[in-house]
This record gives C-alpha cells, structure tokens and sequence, in this order.
C-alpha cells in the first residue's frame, strides 16, 4: 500500500474527530464544527477517490449540542448519518439519537430516534445491509438498574437497538413514549446481565444481511472491563459472548467479504494499554462464528 500525502479538508473551520464513510469512488466525511456559535453536523464528500473534494457543508441548523457523527452509504448510494444531540432539553443537556439521510441529491430532515427519560443516549454507530436496512445502536440508561446504581451512584448505560426496514424512510414504532427499542443487554442477552455498565459500541454489516456489534463492559462492584460481542443473523439476535478479558476496553468491529469479522480494542497488559485483536470465521450457507484464541 502507498499513502498520498496528507491534504487540509476543513481549512478555517475548527473541526471536531470526524467519521468516515465510502462506497465505490464515493467517500464521504461528517465532522462536528461551530457555525454560528452552535456545534453543527459538517459533510465533507468527494466524488473521484479522494481526488477532489467538496468544500464543507452544514447539514444541519438547530442551535443545539451536536456529537459523535457516525455515517454510511447504503447499496442504493444513500448516506445516512446519525448522532446524539440535546435540542429537546438543552438546559439539561439530555441528549437524544438524531438520523439523517442524503437521497436523490438532497438532504431530508432530522429524524429523532431516541426518547429517553433519563439522561438521555450516547454513542450511535450505524450500518446499511445488502437489503437496505438501516440498523442503529447506541447506549442509554432507560432501563437502570436500581441495585447497580446504588453500586455506581450514578446512572446505569445499556446498549439499544433501532432499525428501518425500507432504507431510513421509516422507523416503526418511533414516537415519544413507545420502548419499542430493543435493549440488547439483558439478562437473556448479556453473559453478565448483573451490575454492569456497557456502552461505546460498533457495529458492521455482511454480505449476507447479517449484523455484527460489540462494546465494552463495566463490572460495577469489581471495575474490571472486558468486550462482548453480539451477532444478528438476519432475523434475530443470538446470545452474546464475551471475547475479550479484562481488562479490555473501545471495541471497534469490521467484517470482510470472506465472512471474517476482525475486533480490535485496547487491552492492559502487564500494566500497559496495547492494542488487541481477534478474528472470527463465519460459514456462508449458515452463518456461525467462532473466535480465534
């Protein structure tokens, strides 16, 4: 592999860590920039490679708290973005789940995905399937434990999940009041359901509709950190498992055209953080995953 040499995308504008997303010759940035004293969500989009590219554009224009883009371009060519955002409690700074969509040369409106009653959700990530679904997770503390918390004394994260089942055009059972949300750690879902704190996940999807997260986990009474993993295979979630000890932390997830899911996190090992990884291989026909050592 070569590099080209490192080229300024955002000149004069302050930008915040900013996310990638590309497909074909398409590559396509979201980033986090103040415009008119409010943090905005900023595009950034080249058409040939990396060649060229498009002077930075606000796609969005609420005076609110903006954070933590995350984008991807579907197999129809649309781009979805997601991010959390404290327009409906600004003083509070609670912090909602907003989706966005680029289709037919346009940005649409802002969706909001998430209504907690708590302190709000954190952390979105997203992916697109082969079937243009579009999957979102994040974390939240809707659900917190009561005896967790009195561990913490602050509030209990869990992971949740959201999809739309027609490419971002709708979102069943989206509205205030509604949990429809499926909380991914439960007690039937989580190799250690009993005060724990999870959050920062990622998520990738495959070639076959199937979907891949993971994200770190708190042990409340013990500290220790450690990464678990989750698979949907295309109409359900099977049980997770963890596949990284302790103490493991910011799990980051890919997947492969051979069906090979690649995780790294950071580690401490005698005492010093390192980077680890680990590979899982899938079989086409049935979809099953097995870690390496």
């Amino acid at each position: 592999i070569t590099w080209s040499t490192p080229r300024v995308l955002s000149a004069g504008v302050t930008a915040n860590p900013p996310a990638i997303a590309s497909r074909n010759q398409e590559i396509h940035v979201f980033t986090t920039a103040l415009v008119d004293r409010f943090p905005q969500i900023l595009w950034l989009a080249s058409s040939n490679g990396g060649e060229t590219w498009k002077p930075p554009k606000a796609i969005t224009h609420v005076p609110s708290l903006k954070e933590n883009p995350v984008g991807a371009v579907g197999p129809q060519g649309w781009i979805h973005v997601v991010w959390q955002d404290n327009r409906d409690n600004f003083r509070g700074n609670r912090r909602e789940i907003y989706y966005k969509r680029y289709r037919e040369g346009a940005w649409e409106p802002d969706v909001r995905l998430t209504y907690d009653r708590e302190n709000g959700s954190s952390d979105p990530t997203l992916a697109v399937d082969s079937g243009n679904r579009v999957h979102v997770i994040w974390h939240d503390d809707r659900d917190r434990d009561p005896d967790a918390t009195a561990v913490e004394g602050n509030s209990i994260w869990n992971i949740y999940y959201k999809m739309s089942p027609d490419g971002g055009t709708t979102w069943p059972h989206n509205r205030p009041g509604d949990d429809y949300d499926m909380r991914l750690t439960s007690a039937t879902g989580d190799p250690h359901p009993a005060h724990t704190e999870t959050d920062l996940p990622s998520l990738a999807a495959d070639a076959y509709g199937g979907l891949h997260a993971v994200w770190q986990e708190r042990d409340l009474k013990t500290e220790a950190y450690r990464i678990v993993y989750r698979y949907f295979n295309g109409t359900g979630w099977e049980p997770a498992m963890e596949i990284g000890g302790v103490p493991a932390a910011h799990p980051s997830i890919a997947v492969d055209a051979d069906l090979r899911v690649h995780v790294v996190w950071s580690a401490n090992i005698l005492g010093q953080w390192d980077i680890e990884y680990r590979e899982g291989r899938m079989i086409p026909v049935k979809p099953r995953l097995s870690f390496s050592p």
